[in-house]
């Protein structure tokens, strides 16, 4: 008897154990769209021009696209402070290109996303900002002289997911929970 309790008393705290974990949420992945950007920049008026946003949350991002004029180009994530923080090469002959990135943002800092030449970027009239979801608020676009709430620039298809773990099956869970509680009734009548 004592030996069927030495090995069904684990079983049952594991069993719980993963039921608790369970409460766990999974990982959700959210976009900001944006506007189509209809307009090229040129000039030295929109070097370093992007988005200016704010994690609402601890969240990765995963992907964006980079609407420009298919000149290769350097995209930079910058903090609030001015340090890069993530470096993307953009290449040549895509004017819509899609960056796969996995970029960790900290909830409540201010990031700028950036592309360095001046003449490759796209940008349309809006007026909207912040444009926002559960995981990043867009504030305006980032210029050479500061924030921009009239238009927007370079970057769409913003997508982050969070940072919450997978839930654990709860299936596996409750079935080991009832095989224990089902041996643990039944030890009387294997003694």
């Amino acid at each position: 008897m004592y030996y069927m309790y030495k090995i069904i008393k684990p079983l049952l705290t594991f069993a719980l154990l993963l039921m608790s974990l369970n409460s766990v949420q999974a990982s959700v992945t959210l976009s900001i769209d944006g506007p189509e950007l209809i307009n090229n920049t040129n000039g030295n008026t929109f070097a370093n021009s992007g988005l200016e946003f704010t994690a609402l949350t601890d969240v990765t991002l995963d992907s964006f696209t980079f609407q420009n004029q298919g000149k290769v180009d350097t995209i930079r994530l910058m903090n609030n402070a001015g340090d890069i923080l993530y470096s993307y090469e953009s290449p040549n002959a895509e004017n819509s290109h899609q960056a796969n990135v996995s970029w960790d943002l900290e909830e409540n800092q201010t990031y700028i996303l950036y592309s360095e030449a001046a003449d490759n970027g796209r940008w349309t009239y809006f007026s909207s900002f912040p444009a926002q979801n559960d995981h990043i608020k867009i504030n305006g676009s980032h210029l050479v002289n500061g924030l921009s709430t009239i238009f927007w620039f370079s970057f769409n298809n913003l997508k982050t997911t969070n940072a919450n773990q997978a839930p654990v099956p709860l299936p596996a869970a409750i079935w080991l929970f009832g095989s224990s509680i089902f041996l643990l009734g039944t030890r009387k009548k294997l003694i």
